[in-house]
């Protein structure tokens, strides 16, 4: 059975039509019958609401042998077009939360350098351009630091579209090539420096390295909230220990860090949509439940897993502020 839903505006917003049949999705409303380009006898029909529209086209089953049934299954799939909706405006209510915030962010870096309204003054774009060169040159280190932050929103606003890409869309377009693991992950630390550097926190990326077969887009996406994470929730002053594992047929990395305690109930849960761990919403500040969950669904197109091993050395708990800090361990393993 193959399918097509469209939005009122005829935007196609799921579709698994094959290309020898994609004449027949722009047909008029109703049932039709006819053949594919190979000789099929096929049953079709076009059915909408105000919602949207959506196509149906089936070669065997009930479906096709009855024109009752073929009729009622259009009815049926026709009020899919409400839930795809429902889940479209989701999607965008996501998107734009996430989106306007880190880009909000942004702005926020530039102007920290460049003054708003003086700006704003400047009658033309060569106007702006001298003053924007001048106002760097006399700020150069105000200018790196906001470079370097946007730099790190940047990748997170990378890692939202690829993460609700991933969630709405069943076939995200994924390349897979084979990456050094330690290059992979220098390369997701680097915006995320400055973060452990407010904290006093030292990065330890150890020299242990392998290859792993990879979609880079997705895996690196999947990376940016575990790294996030680590330099929101550990202990200032500590050591962040990231290393690469072979074992088997499988590459391990570990992102070994002491970080507010996880309950062992919640081992499982941090991994879930919209939870968030007990101890950073009593501190205040945790996020929307979503980027350890979201790490999980990227890692697993990559053929990779992620779980936690928490309070690994219970003696080497810490406290702060009346909070406990412990050894916790993030893995992902990734099939060789």
């Amino acid at each position: 059975m193959y399918y097509e839903i469209r939005d009122p505006e005829g935007k196609i917003l799921i579709s698994n039509i094959p290309a020898g049949a994609r004449a027949f999705s722009a047909c008029r409303l109703g049932r039709h019958e006819g053949k594919l380009s190979d000789g099929t006898f096929c049953r079709y029909g076009r059915s909408q609401n105000h919602d949207g529209s959506v196509f149906l086209l089936v070669t065997d089953g009930p479906a096709f042998q009855s024109k009752a049934a073929f009729t009622e299954k259009l009815r049926m799939y026709a009020q899919l077009t409400d839930t795809v909706r429902e889940m479209r405006a989701q999607m965008l209510d996501e998107f734009s939360h996430d989106l306007i915030e880190l880009t909000g962010k942004n702005a926020y870096e530039v102007y920290s350098v460049l003054d708003q309204v003086e700006l704003g003054a400047k009658p033309t774009f060569a106007d702006q351009m001298s003053y924007a060169e001048s106002a760097i040159n006399s700020k150069s280190e105000d200018t790196a630091n906001a470079l370097l932050q946007i730099l790190r929103n940047s990748a997170l606003i990378k890692s939202v579209v690829v993460g609700l890409e991933s969630k709405y869309y069943s076939r995200p377009n994924l390349t897979f090539k084979e990456h050094l693991a330690r290059e992979v992950l220098a390369n997701v630390l680097l915006p995320f420096m400055r973060d452990f550097d407010k904290k006093g926190i030292s990065v330890v990326l150890e020299q242990q390295d392998a290859p792993i077969h990879i979609d880079y887009r997705t895996f690196t996406a999947a990376l940016c909230p575990i790294v996030e994470d680590a330099a929101k929730y550990s202990l200032p002053d500590t050591k962040f220990f990231i290393r690469v594992k072979r074992s088997d047929a499988v590459v391990i990395i570990e992102f070994d860090m002491l970080s507010l305690t996880i309950s062992p109930d919640e081992v499982e849960k941090i991994f879930t949509e919209g939870y968030s761990g007990r101890a950073a919403v009593e501190l205040q500040i945790k996020g929307k439940g979503l980027g350890l969950y979201m790490a999980k669904r990227l890692l697993g197109l990559n053929n990779a897993t992620i779980s936690c091993e928490a309070a690994v050395t219970p003696e080497r708990t810490r406290w702060a502020d009346g909070h406990a800090y412990e050894r916790n361990i993030i893995k992902v393993a990734i099939a060789a």
